[in-house]
């Protein structure tokens, strides 16, 4: 029996200056480890197979736009890619408030649009 309980989530931005963001944990994201997860940020476009080519997401979280196709696959082609967590960001004003429908690998949260362009703009 897989049981899915919304501890809460947490985003904060340590460079270039200290941030915190708005977030939602999806449902069925695993947890991240009880001291949390700190990772550079790497974007990965809708997240496709083919935006992370080229790009080394080893260990990194990767950051994603909502639209085109599920959550869980997003996720997942993320976890693929090496990535240890991911965040999407909406297409819309709002937060999202989803579901990866089943367990995946790495952790994922939401966060809202203005705040997920921003942070790719640092990128």
């Amino acid at each position: 029996m897989i049981l899915f309980k919304d501890l809460g989530s947490e985003l904060a931005m340590l460079a270039p200056s200290v941030e915190k963001f708005e977030t939602k944990t999806f449902m069925y994201s695993p947890s991240t480890p009880e001291c949390g997860l700190t990772a550079e940020l790497a974007y990965a476009g809708l997240g496709y197979p083919e935006d992370f080519e080229g790009q080394d997401f080893t260990g990194k979280i990767a950051l994603i736009r909502r639209g085109a196709f599920t959550f869980y696959e997003k996720v997942q082609n993320a976890a693929e890619a090496g990535a240890v967590g991911a965040i999407i960001f909406n297409n819309t004003d709002g937060i999202i408030n989803g579901t990866l429908s089943t367990l995946t690998d790495i952790p994922a949260l939401a966060i809202l649009k203005a705040d997920g362009e921003y942070l790719a703009g640092l990128l």
